[in-house]
């Protein structure tokens, strides 16, 4: 076991997201989420996030499953930890990360 980072947004947080975190969090010592500031999800998913940053900060840091939230800085490396975004989301071809799929029943944007 080990600890992981988990890059998502985190907008309007549902059952699909709680699922990935207990996946997560059964494989991993520690879980580190990395939380897309309003500017890249306007870039990545092609809208505004529906929640601010300050209000997807406070939600995610009361979620059972995260040892740690914080805003993902492109400027800083990823470390050596897995990387993992959640199957279907749309990111940036340049992360190098594993995409962990949804429980059968949770919808895949």
């Amino acid at each position: 076991m080990s600890i992981c980072q988990l890059y998502a947004a985190f907008d309007m947080i549902t059952m699909r997201e709680l699922d990935v975190l207990a996946q997560l969090r059964s494989r991993h010592r520690r879980v580190r989420l990395l939380l897309l500031d309003d500017e890249l999800i306007t870039s990545v998913y092609g809208r505004p996030p529906i929640m601010p940053l300050a209000e997807r900060m406070l939600l995610a840091q009361h979620l059972r499953g995260l040892d740690e939230v914080v805003v993902y800085d492109p400027g800083q490396p990823p470390g050596s930890q897995a990387g993992y975004v959640i199957a279907g989301d749309p990111v940036p071809m340049s992360w190098a990360c594993q995409a962990i799929v949804p429980a059968a029943g949770m919808a895949v944007a």
